[in-house]
């Protein structure tokens, strides 16, 4: 019995992640003279506001609609929603969410987080910095927050990416992710703080 209730528990981690947004999906089960329709609404009568192809793979579905047989997309400067009968997860972002695509403003920078491999950071008009992935850690007891830290000849980089509703700012879209960015520089210590995308 006392077995069994440790299989169980080990289980549970895995399954919060295999249950949780944002992720990344495949479209499938569509015809390939049709597309999946994007709508302004998460039901069948919602304006069509777009479409993604039959064969669209690395779909980012920030969050479920309430009944979950829906997913928020994000398209052009806005978000739609999508079916998820003509979805299917994909494991790559389970354990830890990247590679993935960070962003913020004043100043306007940029991150792209490769699984293990460097990380690039980008200031606007200060040039792009390459780090090189020290160590990746999911926090004790929650799967929904994770870290890193990355070094390079510039400086080095701690930050924090957490599961949480994000918005830039600028646009109505909306990202899963937030990131809390402290970069030590030759100047000292500056925090950003941004969004993140899940990408392929």
């Amino acid at each position: 019995m006392k077995f069994l209730f440790a299989i169980l528990l080990s289980l549970l981690p895995l399954c919060a992640m295999a249950n949780s947004f944002p992720a990344l999906f495949n479209v499938a089960g569509v015809a390939s003279n049709d597309g999946l329709n994007i709508r302004s609404t998460p039901n069948a009568s919602g304006a069509i506001i777009g479409a993604l192809a039959y064969n669209a793979t690395g779909v980012e579905i920030i969050r479920p609609s309430n009944t979950g047989t829906w997913g928020l997309v994000n398209t052009d400067e806005g978000t739609g929603w999508v079916s998820m009968r003509f979805l299917a997860r994909t494991t790559a972002q389970w354990a830890y969410p990247a590679p993935a695509f960070c962003s913020g403003t004043e100043p306007f920078w940029g991150l792209t987080l490769s699984g293990n491999g460097p990380v690039a950071f980008d200031l606007m008009g200060g040039g792009n910095m390459l780090f090189n992935t020290q160590t990746q850690m999911t926090a004790v007891g929650r799967p929904d927050r994770h870290s890193f830290v990355a070094a390079g000849t510039d400086g080095i980089l701690h930050a924090v990416i957490s599961h949480d509703t994000c918005s830039d700012g600028m646009s109505d879209r909306e990202y899963g992710l937030t990131l809390d960015l402290i970069f030590r520089g030759q100047n000292g210590y500056v925090q950003y703080s941004g969004c993140c995308s899940l990408a392929q």
